[in-house]
């Protein structure tokens, strides 16, 4: 067996839907158009393959850079994040604790046109100090629900880092 310290992402697009619910990790890197190597690097549909593992420690978002101060106002406030392993809740957060390295900073008001909005590196995740561990063949899902709609379609990663064991 190696070991390999990784990350496992996934997009969530929440949409301009209130309460709107994403389950990610269900559709495999390359499983569709969509889920390119950008979107996902998913290494199955709900569940990794057999004879791998994947020990999670840390669990971030990151935000597009086209969000706005309306949009982390909702993000902040009404969002849910949580793992399921087997249907069971393993972890369950706001997503606002878990940003990593773009969470917004500041707002400059000077005249309509000229408005400024800050964006910067003042979150590092969520550390787990008891690892979350996903066995090979074991369904898992990542769930997110956004509070209020958005003013505009807002992608953000979702990632899980930590040791992927696979085989030789």
């Amino acid at each position: 067996m190696a070991d390999f310290h990784t990350t496992l992402f996934d997009t969530w697009q929440p949409g301009t839907t209130a309460n709107a619910e994403s389950i990610l990790f269900q559709t495999p890197r390359g499983g569709d158009a969509t889920h390119n190597e950008r979107f996902t690097n998913a290494r199955g549909a709900g569940q990794l393959p057999a004879e791998e593992a994947f020990e999670i420690q840390n669990i971030g978002v990151e935000q597009d850079e086209n969000v706005t101060d309306a949009d982390m106002d909702t993000y902040l406030y009404g969002a849910l994040l949580e793992i399921r392993l087997k249907d069971k809740v393993v972890f369950s957060a706001p997503p606002m604790r878990l940003m990593t390295h773009s969470a917004k900073s500041g707002v400059i008001a000077q005249a309509t046109a000229a408005d400024l909005e800050f964006v910067g590196p003042i979150g590092d995740g969520f550390q787990l100090n008891i690892p979350i561990v996903i066995p090979g063949g074991t369904r898992f899902d990542v769930r997110c629900v956004s509070g209020a709609a958005f003013a505009a379609a807002i992608d953000f990663k979702v990632i899980l880092e930590g040791v992927l064991t696979t085989p030789d």
